[in-house]
């Protein structure tokens, strides 16, 4: 293993913590969400379009930061379901917003009672942090990551760093 400097090893640390947290909450919703056939990125979009209201293929990919494909196979299977519906973008004829349905907000609202059962179990236990500074430094990596990728996207080089 290479010796990483102390602010990589500091970086290294958070992201293992990030992943650990990440597989812990992805466990987590499967168990609660799984009888109804709500996976984790299901729910993502399904409280994504809920929060923002009706979006594009791409923005839902952009803020999820994972390709308009995966978005788009899994917007048909909601389609499918029901639980959304693809409406007219006067922006753009090819490219139609993705919009709840009244069973959408249904399974949503589910969706976030649900979770918000785990307050006295889970939450409630989380007392004197700074919910407020956390996120604010998740924000920070968050552009930070971004900005980079799409550096590595406008520039095509593969011998810039973490670009290949």
């Amino acid at each position: 293993m290479v010796a990483l400097p102390a602010s990589n090893a500091e970086f290294d640390a958070l992201v293992g913590s990030l992943t650990r947290t990440y597989h812990l909450l992805t466990n987590l919703s499967d168990r609660l969400h799984g009888g109804e056939g709500v996976t984790t990125g299901i729910r993502s979009v399904l409280l994504l379009l809920a929060r923002e209201g009706p979006m594009t293929l791409s923005q839902i990919a952009e803020h999820r930061a994972v390709s308009r494909q995966f978005i788009q196979r899994m917007g048909a299977d909601l389609i499918a379901r029901g639980w959304v519906a693809a409406e007219p973008n006067p922006r753009h004829k090819r490219s139609p917003k993705l919009v709840l349905t009244p069973t959408g907000w249904s399974v949503t609202d589910a969706i976030q009672r649900r979770e918000a059962s785990l307050g006295p179990t889970i939450f409630d236990k989380l007392t004197g942090l700074d919910f407020g500074s956390t996120r604010g430094t998740l924000d920070q990596l968050n552009d930070a990551l971004a900005t980079h990728l799409a550096a590595c996207t406008e520039s095509h080089d593969p011998r810039r760093a973490g670009c290949k």
